[in-house]
């Protein structure tokens, strides 16, 4: 009974080593994977707390030039690039048909230091020895003078470019006791600066000289009207490790062991904000975020015949003279992938979807479907109104649906109020990976009312988001980078070999400088796992002799 189970278990212990061994035999036949992944997916991500109006998803037709090589430059690290563009600049094309101040801002003294005007019932002086002294140099005539106070003008200014109807009003306010008597500010002037943004205020002082006044200020207030542009760009290596930078800067080809992939290109807008008065406290911001996704490189070495003669490497690795009893011959360079220029595609539909006007695109004939809807002008306003079309009905209510349910919530379950009337027109612009190439979507959004008074945006928008597809199927997958080549050895004993590094392929002379950092791990596992195979097979014949022998 004993040597029964003995036996039993000593069976037993055999088929175990025998599968185990099988198993860490396959195990070690497969190579080592390496996979780097990025969702580029950004629709939703795009419209939190914004009500999803209508989206449509069009098609277009692909040019030659849509596609492009994406190649970067000779940098091997993200902390050496070059910069293109700064992170904030002014758009100094900005608001092309404001000619004068007035067209788009009051004014308002609140704004300013007040220390640096007259009160309206009082003289205020200040005193600059130094701007004195210059002035006199070039007026002589004035070195007697002895008081050298400085009045400083009251705040009234020329915003209209008719500075005789402005003295004119300045002098009346005096005549009528609205200013103190003898106060100055009749040759003030506020002028539009496109050097500035919009909200900003810069401003200049002239010193001048009367019997009536003395010495006194007269203010040049340069007000802002340009929009800002800002960059940002990201990299994102194989490990899904990001780097961020502000500003727009060149990519580089190569990092280490990875290669440059692709890249995406988000375009959003950032409105401009305006304060209890109407007038502009913030610009118009309009954001490109440049994010570049690089992928691990390999090298691969064969024979001539496509005999693989070592494993494949991490990284864009220098070819060894001779592998076994074969030489180096050449190395083949796949070279980078074409990828959608998505520069280009988004330009041109972006372009088109911008000339269309927008009332047109939603008439009031076209909503006869549950969830329709209609744009059209304010009467009487420089906004927009917008309706749904529901069970049978339009309604105003962009807040809550007919059975009194929130359409958006945030994150604390709340209803997100939505007005149906909207100030303007947004455009932004991204990528999605899960649409196929030569497809492209658009998502009308409202943006939310806002209340907070730190983020001065009374208004509503009319988001539209241009989203366009980069799955494309039809470029095949890169195993290998660089293939190593080589050939048979001759019968002759070959000379001393050297190095190789290839000569043609793209930007050789950078790639050849790269860190000798080939993975042999992979060699160094499969001969563990086939050392255990041996071991476990040998433990297996061992016990089956005992078996046999009791």
């Amino acid at each position: 009974m004993s040597s029964t189970r003995v036996n039993s278990t000593t069976q037993n212990i055999r088929c175990v080593c025998t599968a185990l061994a099988v198993l860490l035999l396959c195990i070690s036949a497969f190579p080592k994977i390496a996979v780097a992944t990025a969702s580029t997916s950004q629709s939703n991500s795009h419209s939190t707390n914004q009500l999803l109006l209508h989206t449509d998803v069009k098609s277009y037709e692909l040019l030659p030039s849509d596609f492009a090589s994406l190649v970067g430059n000779d940098s091997t690290s993200f902390d050496t690039l070059e910069q293109v563009k700064p992170y904030e600049a002014v758009n100094t094309d900005s608001h092309p048909n404001y000619s004068k101040v007035s067209d788009f801002v009051y004014l308002d003294r609140d704004q300013f230091d007040l220390s640096l005007f007259s009160p309206d019932d009082s003289l205020r002086y200040t005193t600059d020895d130094a701007a004195v002294d210059a002035y006199i140099q070039t007026h002589p005539e004035l070195a007697g003078v002895t008081d050298r106070r400085i009045l400083l003008p009251v705040f009234e200014f020329d915003s209209d470019n008719d500075i005789q109807t402005h003295r004119d009003r300045v002098n009346s306010y005096i005549a009528n006791g609205q200013l103190a008597q003898g106060s100055v500010g009749q040759d003030n002037t506020a002028v539009i600066d496109t050097s500035l943004p919009m909200g900003q205020y810069k401003l200049e002082k002239t010193l001048s000289y009367d019997q009536e006044h003395g010495f006194y200020y007269i203010y040049t207030m340069h007000v802002g009207v340009s929009n800002i542009d800002r960059n940002l760009t990201t990299f994102v290596d194989s490990n899904g490790n990001k780097t961020e930078k502000q500003g727009l800067f060149q990519a580089p080809e190569v990092v280490g062991n990875d290669i440059l992939d692709h890249k995406e290109v988000d375009s959003y807008t950032i409105s401009a904000g305006y304060d209890g008065d109407g007038n502009v406290a913030r610009p118009t911001t309009y954001v490109t975020h440049i994010t570049y996704y690089y992928t691990l490189a390999h090298t691969a070495y064969v024979s001539d015949t496509g005999t693989t003669l070592k494993p494949i490497d991490a990284g864009l690795q220098n070819a060894p003279a001779t592998i076994s009893s074969y030489n180096y011959d050449h190395t083949v360079d796949a070279g980078t992938r074409r990828v959608l220029d998505i520069d280009a595609v988004t330009a041109r539909l972006m372009a088109e979807i911008q000339s269309q006007d927008i009332t047109q695109l939603f008439p009031v004939s076209a909503a006869t479907h549950n969830g329709d809807i209609v744009i059209s002008r304010t009467p009487g306003y420089d906004t927009y109104d917008v309706q749904l079309f529901e069970n049978g009905q339009f309604t105003i209510d962009m807040t809550y649906m007919p059975d009194g349910t929130p359409r958006v919530v945030d994150a604390d379950g709340n209803a997100i109020y939505f007005s149906n009337h909207f100030k303007d027109v947004v455009y932004s612009s991204y990528q999605d990976d899960t649409l196929p190439v030569g497809q492209y979507r658009i998502e009308y959004l409202l943006t939310p009312t806002s209340a907070d008074p730190d983020n001065f945006d009374s208004y509503q928008h009319l988001k539209v988001n241009l989203v366009v597809g980069t799955s494309d199927t039809s470029q095949p997958a890169i195993t290998a980078n660089w293939t190593h080549v080589y050939v048979k050895q001759p019968e002759t004993t070959p000379e001393t070999p050297e190095t190789h590094t290839p000569e043609e392929p793209q930007q050789a002379q950078k790639k050849s400088q790269l860190p000798d950092t080939a993975d042999y791990s992979q060699i160094a596992l499969q001969g563990t796992l086939v050392c255990s195979s041996v071991s476990l097979v040998s433990l297996s014949f061992f016990l089956k002799r005992k078996l046999l022998q009791k």
